[in-house]
């Protein structure tokens, strides 16, 4: 199966891409139907590609959201809350990339009566480039001597200077803005453990990161996987992200994935007020769909698929090979 390309938003990042060397720069949310639909739902931006592939599943024949259109609208959690507390958002329901930003908006004016947050996914932060030979990009090793030979590899301990990359081989490496990102923060978190550096102050420290930082975790993708050369050549990410290419011939990526529990991300959802009950509604509707499935494997293979750590019994599943989908995620080709 081909993957979908949608112009409109590649065309959207890299216009985001060249704007962001603005430092503080907030990236704009992008939407997959901006015109007309049934309901809007915020999603973090690692979830943005499974979000599509859940929507496709609620809006099939015979499920509960049949026929209708679902406008999925992307960006930095931290954005997104920030939208959703200014009022009038018109967002459904909000799909985080941390506990946090759910959990705070518990019993406030902007959720339903009775709204709780709810966990829906642990998420998997990697950092990869894009599998390119001729380059010398064909090995884990070449970014991380310390882990085991091969496109891809597991570590599953809190980082120490065993497992620190090579920032000859790797640099410049993309990495999301702590402050608005949850993955940044994880990205943070792992590198300072590398011990390659003390302090995390960039471009002064570490300077093989990409500077300015980048404002959400698409364009972290983006930055290293769009363009003739991308302007990065490594990145850190969610496994989410680059799912679609870590189990397909021809390969698109290697990766390392940090499964400790020090780096994994919470995700959690919430109900948000849309203003319009029957909006209100098909949110209702797509969170149990998601949660409360007829199906009781829906959401656990549904996690697998996309590349997310289960949300009961064992948190995640070992991926130290090449990783094979039940079905193909949706995602616009390079």
């Amino acid at each position: 199966m081909p993957f979908k390309i949608r112009p409109l938003f590649l065309g959207l990042t890299l216009a985001a891409l060249a704007c962001s060397a603005s430092a503080g720069w907030a990236a704009p949310t992008v939407c997959t139907s901006p015109g007309s639909y049934d309901f809007k739902i915020a999603v973090a931006s690692n979830f943005f590609d499974a979000a599509q592939n859940l929507v496709l599943d609620f809006t099939a024949p015979g499920a509960p959201g049949a026929g209708l259109t679902v406008n999925i609208c992307q960006n930095a959690t931290t954005e997104l809350l920030g939208e959703i507390t200014a009022g009038s958002s018109g967002y459904a329901l909000f799909l985080a990339a941390n506990a946090a930003a759910p959990d705070s908006l518990v019993h406030s004016i902007y959720v339903p009566h009775h709204a709780a947050s709810k966990l829906y996914a642990y998420g998997v932060p990697v950092m990869f480039a894009p599998y390119n030979p001729p380059s010398g990009l064909q090995d884990v090793q070449t970014l991380i001597p310390g882990v085991a030979s091969g496109v891809a590899a597991t570590v599953d301990s809190v980082v120490t200077s065993t497992y620190a990359l090579n920032p000859t081989t790797s640099a410049t490496v993309a990495v999301a803005d702590p402050t608005q990102a949850p993955y940044g923060q994880a990205a943070v978190s792992i590198i300072l453990d590398m011990g390659l550096v003390s302090t995390w102050n960039p471009p002064t420290s570490p300077t093989w990161v990409a500077y300015p930082l980048y404002p959400n975790i698409d364009l972290t993708f983006q930055s290293v996987t769009t363009g003739s050369p991308p302007p990065n050549t490594t990145g850190f990410v969610s496994k989410g992200q680059i799912c679609s290419g870590i189990g397909d011939n021809p390969l698109l990526y290697i990766y390392i994935e940090f499964t400790n529990s020090k780096y994994t991300l919470t995700q959690k959802g919430i109900l948000v007020k849309a203003g319009n009950a029957t909006q209100d509604g098909y949110g209702r509707s797509l969170f149990n769909f998601m949660l409360h499935n007829s199906d009781p494997s829906y959401w656990s293979n549904f996690l697998e698929e996309n590349c997310y750590g289960q949300i009961t019994g064992s948190r995640f599943f070992k991926h130290t090979g090449i990783f094979q989908h039940k079905k193909k995620p949706v995602r616009r080709k390079r």
